[in-house]
């Protein structure tokens, strides 16, 4: 759950709201707090605007907190200089928050502002939570200070430990934004700009890098042949060797995008490589698709379709099914088994950390459960949307979390699987009802009563229709303790999806029903 607090006065103008809201959307933030906005506060206006369901303000209105629709808050004192929060959201631990705001050097010198500042954190017990990005948070272009902090207590840092604060660039007002995340996601954000930075300034353009040591080689070579010194000698060789090796880079780049492992190493980097690259690139484009009687063929509208199409096959109303009878189940997982599927592993270091937090109740941040959908051909000349099978790329960490459930639950599932299922099963084997079939068809043209009749049914998209709810309910019904129903609620739910079309993502939905 990320929030974000910022000291920002003249919130009036137009400028600071369009910050405010790019920050919001940018960094889904779920709980915003505004310190001294210096407006007389108009909720309506503000919520729409920043696109959150409710606010809440101390009595002077100094301090705005806005919250989405998922987070609860209670709101358990008011005063004119801070406002104090109980705050729940969707598997999470219940938090309390303080929002703090001193007095103005104005009314009161310097130094009794921090003895005051001090005094509140040291009876409190509080300790610094720490930073991320730059040093200072306030400047008046002349004095540079860090006046904007964030204290957490002992108790929240045993829980908590993965939440880091990061200093944002500060545009619109003269103190910075304080963004509160998970520690690994910081982590995976900066990551991220230094991978950028590195495929661009260290690795670049392949064919160009090429061009340029073939051109160092040729200079080389001309300045040996005017002076064929060992030192000349030895510059040549270094060109060679660098034209060797981005020689073989290219080798290895269109070996990857070919995807091709039967080529011998004296076949590298051929035609045959680009003739395949080129071959899996339009066999994996979409150049049309049909939809309500017509092909489409332009780009957006495809987009458009794709995004569309997933997005009803991905939602639904569970109010329109019939309730479950649950009669004929009884709970068989003892209290031991619930135990050791959500018992905390022993994990260190911070991607462990993030899986630690998972355990011990905290959420899945929404950045580790957005999931990017692409999708492969299942046959050839595919040209509607039933035509391609689709793949669901989840965040690493979601993988590891998935991972570690599924080790827990394969030791009891074999009991809550009837045996006729025999696939999917692991010591099972299909082909056994595939014969079983054979069987069967051989016999059915035997002589009974009343004749004989074969039903096949193909549940089409079994997996993306299955509802949460009634998956829950068989779980709970199974005996599966409320714990491991919960952890098993965030793998499956809260899932924000965007798909793949000719590698452009399209569209951004979240999902009420199916398993990825």
């Amino acid at each position: 759950m990320n929030c974000l607090i910022w000291n920002i006065r003249g919130l009036r103008s137009s400028e600071s709201q369009e910050r405010l809201h790019a920050l919001v959307k940018e960094k889904r933030i779920k709980i915003l707090a505004i310190l001294e906005p210096m407006i007389a506060l108009d909720q309506r206006y503000m919520m729409r605007r920043l696109g959150f369901q409710r606010v809440l303000s101390n009595l002077s209105g100094h301090i705005w907190v806005f919250m989405s629709e998922d987070v609860k808050a209670e709101c358990v004192f008011y005063h004119t200089q801070f406002i104090h929060l109980r705050v729940s959201a969707p598997f999470c631990r219940l938090m309390s928050f303080v929002l703090l705001s001193m007095p103005s050097v104005t009314t009161l010198d310097g130094a009794t502002c921090g003895l005051l500042c001090c005094s509140f954190v040291l009876e409190s017990a509080l300790v610094d939570a720490g930073f991320e990005g730059s040093s200072f948070t306030w400047t008046n272009k002349t004095i540079w200070k860090r006046l904007d902090r964030v204290f957490v207590s002992v108790d929240w840092g045993d829980h908590f430990n993965s939440i880091r604060v990061e200093h944002l660039g500060r545009t619109v007002s003269d103190h910075c934004p304080l963004l509160g995340m998970p520690k690994l996601f910081v982590k995976l954000k900066h990551l991220k700009g230094h991978l950028k930075w590195w495929n661009q300034d260290v690795f670049g353009n392949i064919c160009d890098k090429i061009a340029e040591a073939e051109k160092f080689v040729r200079l080389g070579e001309t300045a040996y042949e005017a002076d064929p010194s060992e030192h000349c000698w030895t510059l040549l060789s270094k060109c060679n060797e660098d034209l060797s090796r981005v020689t073989a880079m290219e080798a290895d780049f269109w070996k990857q995008k070919a995807a091709c492992n039967w080529l011998e190493d004296g076949e590298r980097n051929t035609k045959l490589f680009h003739n395949m690259v080129k071959k899996k690139w339009v066999t994996n484009k979409i150049f049309r698709i049909w939809e309500d009687g017509t092909f489409l063929t332009s780009t957006a509208l495809i987009q458009q379709s794709k995004a569309a199409y997933f997005q009803r096959l991905l939602t639904g109303d569970p109010s329109v099914l019939d309730i479950p009878d649950f009669s004929g189940f009884s709970p068989v997982i003892s209290e031991a088994e619930n135990f050791c599927i959500s018992t905390t592993p022993s994990l260190e270091e911070d991607v462990m950390d993030a899986v630690l937090e998972f355990f011990q109740g905290s959420p899945l941040p929404q950045g580790f459960t957005a999931t990017t959908i692409t999708l492969v051909p299942k046959v050839e000349g595919a040209h509607a949307w039933m035509d391609f099978r689709p793949i669901s790329l989840c965040n690493v960490t979601n993988k590891i979390i998935s991972k570690l459930l599924y080790s827990r639950l394969k030791s009891v599932v074999g009991g809550l699987i009837s045996h006729i299922q025999s696939g999917f099963v692991p010591g099972r084997m299909i082909s056994d009802n595939i014969l079983l079939a054979q069987e069967l068809t051989h016999i059915l043209n035997l002589p009974a009563r009343g004749g004989n009749v074969i039903l096949k049914l193909d549940m089409a998209r079994a997996y993306d229709r299955v509802q949460w709810s009634f998956l829950l309910d068989v779980l709970r019904q199974f005996g599966f303790s409320e714990q491991v129903v919960r952890m098993v609620r965030a793998c499956i739910s809260f899932c924000k999806f965007s798909v793949n079309v000719n590698g452009t993502p399209a569209g951004f939905f979240g999902s009420t029903r199916g398993l990825r």
